[in-house]
């Protein structure tokens, strides 16, 4: 799994042979320790293109519950007449 999203995500790899010592922690350590890479940079870019995209923000409110306070929060956000439009 970890040599597969490696290559997906142009990360760097290298193999934990079932040689080395408690092979199956380090393997499950690297493998968590991947998916939090991948994760933090997904949202990094994310956050970065709701500061710099109106349409991403609006499909990221588009997606909340009509229940959510963060989507009223957001979508005054929104209709403000001096919000810039990107």
């Amino acid at each position: 799994m970890r040599n597969f999203y490696s290559q997906k995500f142009n990360l760097d790899y290298s193999a934990i042979s079932t040689k080395t010592e408690d092979h199956r922690a380090k393997r499950i350590t690297a493998y968590m320790n991947m998916v939090d890479d991948i994760v933090n940079e997904k949202f990094k870019t994310f956050k970065e293109d709701l500061i710099h995209k109106k349409e991403v923000l609006k499909d990221f409110i588009d997606i909340l519950p009509n229940t959510s306070t963060i989507k009223s929060n957001l979508q005054n956000f929104l209709n403000q007449p001096n919000l810039n439009s990107t």
